[in-house]
C-alpha cells in the first residue's frame, strides 16, 4: 500500500500518533491514580445515586467480564488488530480526518488495555485490566470501564461518523455527489437543448432576412425593367 501524504495529512498523522500516546499515558494515570485512592479507602464513591460512581475493580476478560481467563485469545487478537489497524489509520488520512481519528481512538484504548494485561499478570499476558468508572443506569447491561473503554467507544462513534458522513468517501456523501452529478448532466442537457433551439431560430431568422433580401433585389431589377 503506497501513501502519499500532503501536508494536512501528515499533521493529521501526527495528530493521530499524539492521541495514540496521550491517551496510554493518561489511561495508566488514571488506573494508577484510581488503585491509590482505593487503597486509602476514599473509593467506592457515589458521582451520581444511581447512575455512575467510582469503585475499583479487575477484569480479566472483555466487557461485562467475557472470556475472562482468555489470555492466548487476547493475546492473538492484540497481535492482529493493532497492526491491522495502523495500516487502515494511514490509509484513511487519504480520505478524511475523522475516521482516522477514530481510528487513533481506538488504538489508544486497546494499547491502554494491553499495557495491564502485559504487564499486571503473574503469567503471559494474563493481567487483569484495572476499572474504576461503574455505569449504573443500564440496569443489567451495567458495567465498570476505565479510560481506554471510553476511548475505545469514542473512537468507534468517530468511525461512523467519518465513514458514513464526513470522509471524502463516505457512504452517504458519495450517494449525495452522484445524485448532484445526475442533476448537472440534466441541467447539461437542457442547456444544450436550449443552445441548439436557439441556434435553429437564428439560423431561420438568417434565412428570413435572406430571403427578404432576395425579394427586394428582384424587386428592384423588374422596377428598373420597367
Amino acid at each position: 500500500m503506497k501513501l502519499n501524504f500532503d501536508k494536512k495529512a501528515k499533521i493529521n498523522l501526527i495528530i493521530c500518533i499524539g492521541i495514540i500516546v496521550l491517551g496510554v499515558v493518561f489511561d495508566q494515570i488514571t488506573k494508577a491514580v484510581f488503585v491509590n485512592l482505593d487503597e486509602k479507602g476514599v473509593i467506592p464513591l457515589t458521582i451520581i445515586p444511581g447512575v455512575a460512581s467510582f469503585v475499583l475493580a479487575y477484569n480479566n476478560g472483555a466487557a461485562w467480564g467475557s472470556f475472562g481467563g482468555s489470555s492466548i485469545m487476547f493475546f492473538c487478537l492484540t497481535v492482529l488488530a493493532v497492526p491491522a489497524f495502523v495500516l487502515i489509520m494511514l490509509y484513511r488520512l487519504k480520505y478524511g480526518k475523522i475516521s482516522a481519528f477514530g481510528f487513533a481512538f481506538v488504538l489508544s484504548g486497546a494499547l491502554g488495555n494491553a499495557v495491564d494485561r502485559l504487564f499486571l499478570g503473574d503469567g503471559f499476558f494474563n493481567g487483569e485490566v484495572r476499572d474504576f468508572l461503574q455505569l449504573e443506569f443500564l440496569g443489567p447491561l451495567s458495567f465498570i470501564c476505565n479510560l481506554a473503554d471510553i476511548l475505545l467507544g469514542a473512537g468507534v462513534v468517530l468511525l461512523i461518523i467519518g465513514m458514513a458522513f464526513t470522509d471524502k468517501d463516505a457512504i452517504f456523501k458519495k450517494e449525495v455527489h452522484e445524485n448532484t452529478g445526475e442533476g448537472n448532466t440534466i441541467d447539461n442537457t437542457s442547456e444544450s437543448h436550449n443552445v441548439q433551439i436557439l441556434l435553429e431560430d437564428e439560423n431561420n431568422i438568417s434565412e428570413i432576412v435572406v430571403s427578404n433580401e432576395e425579394n427586394i433585389d428582384e424587386s428592384e431589377d423588374e422596377n428598373e425593367r420597367n
